[in-house]
Protein backbone atom coordinates (compact mmCIF):
# COMPACT_ATOMS: atom_id res chain seq x y z
CA UNK A 1 0.00 0.00 0.00
CA UNK A 2 2.76 2.48 0.52
CA UNK A 3 4.36 1.51 -2.69
CA UNK A 4 1.12 2.16 -4.06
CA UNK A 5 0.69 6.33 -2.14
CA UNK A 6 4.46 6.84 -3.11
CA UNK A 7 3.69 5.66 -6.84
CA UNK A 8 0.21 7.88 -7.05
CA UNK A 9 2.13 11.10 -5.10
CA UNK A 10 5.11 10.73 -7.63
CA UNK A 11 2.76 11.19 -10.65
CA UNK A 12 1.00 14.05 -9.27
CA UNK A 13 3.92 15.43 -9.10
CA UNK A 14 5.37 15.22 -12.43
CA UNK A 15 2.00 15.78 -14.03
CA UNK A 16 1.35 19.15 -12.11
CA UNK A 17 4.65 19.64 -13.37
CA UNK A 18 4.00 19.34 -17.49
CA UNK A 19 0.40 20.42 -17.06
CA UNK A 20 2.32 24.37 -17.31
CA UNK A 21 5.04 25.63 -19.07
CA UNK A 22 7.05 29.11 -17.60
CA UNK A 23 5.65 31.96 -19.35
CA UNK A 24 8.08 32.92 -21.80
CA UNK A 25 8.17 36.48 -23.19
CA UNK A 26 9.75 37.07 -26.52
CA UNK A 27 11.43 40.02 -27.77
CA UNK A 28 10.18 41.06 -31.59
CA UNK A 29 12.88 41.81 -33.50
CA UNK A 30 12.49 45.53 -33.55
CA UNK A 31 12.70 45.34 -30.07
CA UNK A 32 15.91 43.70 -30.00
CA UNK A 33 17.62 46.57 -32.76
CA UNK A 34 16.48 48.99 -30.55
CA UNK A 35 17.92 47.59 -27.23
CA UNK A 36 21.03 47.32 -29.30
CA UNK A 37 21.28 50.69 -30.31
CA UNK A 38 20.78 52.01 -26.65
CA UNK A 39 23.92 49.88 -25.34
CA UNK A 40 25.66 51.01 -28.68
CA UNK A 41 28.40 54.09 -27.74
CA UNK A 42 27.11 57.43 -29.12
CA UNK A 43 29.30 58.06 -32.17
CA UNK A 44 31.70 60.74 -30.14
CA UNK A 45 31.72 64.19 -31.37
CA UNK A 46 34.77 66.40 -31.98
CA UNK A 47 36.79 68.38 -33.86
CA UNK A 48 40.44 70.10 -33.86
CA UNK A 49 39.74 73.49 -35.47
CA UNK A 50 40.59 76.99 -33.77
CA UNK A 51 43.56 78.41 -31.78
CA UNK A 52 46.05 75.14 -30.02
CA UNK A 53 48.31 75.71 -26.88
CA UNK A 54 50.46 72.75 -25.63
CA UNK A 55 48.90 72.57 -22.20
CA UNK A 56 50.37 68.70 -20.97
CA UNK A 57 52.58 65.99 -22.33
CA UNK A 58 51.89 62.94 -21.25
CA UNK A 59 49.03 63.58 -18.96
CA UNK A 60 51.43 66.00 -17.05
CA UNK A 61 51.02 70.22 -17.57
CA UNK A 62 53.61 71.45 -19.13
CA UNK A 63 55.81 74.22 -17.38
CA UNK A 64 54.70 77.97 -17.85
CA UNK A 65 58.25 78.18 -19.63
CA UNK A 66 57.50 76.38 -22.51
CA UNK A 67 55.68 78.24 -24.96
CA UNK A 68 54.25 75.98 -27.65
CA UNK A 69 50.82 77.28 -29.68
CA UNK A 70 49.25 77.52 -33.13
CA UNK A 71 46.28 76.65 -34.94
CA UNK A 72 44.33 74.02 -37.15
CA UNK A 73 42.09 74.58 -39.77
CA UNK A 74 41.15 72.55 -42.79
CA UNK A 75 43.00 69.64 -41.76
CA UNK A 76 46.40 71.00 -40.94
CA UNK A 77 47.57 71.45 -37.80
CA UNK A 78 50.23 73.90 -37.14
CA UNK A 79 52.64 74.24 -33.79
CA UNK A 80 55.47 76.88 -33.13
CA UNK A 81 57.87 77.95 -30.65
CA UNK A 82 60.59 80.07 -30.13
CA UNK A 83 62.64 77.54 -32.08
CA UNK A 84 60.50 75.56 -33.99
CA UNK A 85 57.33 75.86 -36.89
CA UNK A 86 55.90 72.55 -37.43
CA UNK A 87 52.70 71.07 -38.94
CA UNK A 88 50.98 67.97 -39.85
CA UNK A 89 48.15 67.36 -42.41
CA UNK A 90 45.80 64.86 -40.52
CA UNK A 91 42.74 63.13 -40.96
CA UNK A 92 39.84 62.67 -37.81
CA UNK A 93 37.07 59.69 -37.97
CA UNK A 94 35.51 59.47 -34.68
CA UNK A 95 38.49 59.13 -32.00
CA UNK A 96 40.66 57.95 -34.52
CA UNK A 97 43.10 60.17 -35.81
CA UNK A 98 45.38 59.52 -39.05
CA UNK A 99 48.56 62.03 -39.35
CA UNK A 100 50.37 62.65 -42.27
CA UNK A 101 53.89 63.25 -42.82
CA UNK A 102 55.11 66.23 -40.70
CA UNK A 103 56.93 69.36 -41.62
CA UNK A 104 59.67 71.23 -39.72
CA UNK A 105 60.10 68.16 -37.43
CA UNK A 106 63.56 67.01 -38.51
CA UNK A 107 66.14 70.02 -37.38
CA UNK A 108 66.46 72.42 -34.93
CA UNK A 109 65.96 72.09 -31.46
CA UNK A 110 63.16 69.67 -32.50
CA UNK A 111 66.45 66.82 -33.49
CA UNK A 112 67.43 67.70 -29.61
CA UNK A 113 66.04 64.87 -27.26
CA UNK A 114 66.04 66.89 -24.55
CA UNK A 115 63.38 69.49 -25.56
CA UNK A 116 59.80 70.03 -25.30
CA UNK A 117 59.32 70.49 -29.16
CA UNK A 118 61.73 66.68 -29.80
CA UNK A 119 58.77 65.45 -27.44
CA UNK A 120 55.92 66.84 -29.45
CA UNK A 121 56.73 66.18 -32.73
CA UNK A 122 57.35 62.44 -31.53
CA UNK A 123 53.93 62.23 -30.30
CA UNK A 124 52.37 64.48 -33.55
CA UNK A 125 54.20 62.11 -35.54
CA UNK A 126 52.46 58.72 -34.37
CA UNK A 127 49.28 60.06 -33.31
CA UNK A 128 46.63 57.43 -33.76
CA UNK A 129 43.91 58.18 -30.86
CA UNK A 130 42.03 61.57 -30.00
CA UNK A 131 40.04 62.02 -27.05
CA UNK A 132 38.39 65.49 -26.60
CA UNK A 133 37.17 66.78 -23.42
CA UNK A 134 35.71 70.50 -22.73
CA UNK A 135 37.71 72.23 -25.07
CA UNK A 136 40.89 70.12 -24.84
CA UNK A 137 42.17 67.21 -27.09
CA UNK A 138 44.44 64.57 -26.26
CA UNK A 139 46.15 63.50 -29.43
CA UNK A 140 48.25 60.25 -28.49
CA UNK A 141 49.82 57.09 -29.69
CA UNK A 142 53.54 54.80 -29.18
CA UNK A 143 55.12 58.13 -29.47
CA UNK A 144 52.97 59.42 -26.35
CA UNK A 145 50.65 62.00 -25.89
CA UNK A 146 49.98 65.82 -26.23
CA UNK A 147 47.60 67.91 -24.90
CA UNK A 148 45.98 70.57 -26.18
CA UNK A 149 43.66 73.82 -25.57
CA UNK A 150 41.32 74.79 -28.29
CA UNK A 151 40.15 78.10 -28.04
Amino acid sequence: MKKLILTAAATLVLAACGEADAPVEEATTNEVVEEAAEAAPAEPAGSIEGNLTLTAMGGQPVPDTVQVSGSASGGKISLKSHCANMSWPFELNGNLITMGEGSGVSGGCVADRTTYEYAVAKAMNQANIAMFNEGEVMLSGPGGSVTLAMK
